[in-house]
């Protein structure tokens, strides 16, 4: 398992480096600093859920819609930069607001 994983959090537990990179990641799962992120979830399923009543008569496909969801999500509570990868309509949209991104 170690092979796949490396030398990490899961694989290396216990030690010292183990519990140094748990108490440097504890801070970052405290729950005021998860709470901090329950606004960035509720505007993200906010904008999935207008995408779905849009379509409310066509068929959803909701692992394609979950990815730039999951994208706003992980970019605005990492960075703080809001990316709005759901409204993005088209796929020559799409391509440029990855290029803009990266």
């Amino acid at each position: 398992m170690k092979d796949f994983l490396g030398d990490g959090l899961v694989s290396n537990i216990g030690g010292k480096r183990w519990s140094r990179d748990r108490r440097l990641l504890s801070k970052a799962f405290s729950p005021a600093m998860l709470q901090s992120y329950v606004p960035v979830y509720i505007r993200a399923c906010g904008v999935l859920v207008e995408k779905w009543l849009a379509k409310c008569n066509d068929v959803i496909t909701v692992d394609t819609d979950l990815d730039p969801l999951a994208f706003d999500v992980i970019m605005e509570c990492t960075t703080g930069c809001e990316s709005d990868c759901q409204l993005v309509k088209s796929t020559s949209e799409k391509n440029a607001h990855q290029r803009y991104m990266a």
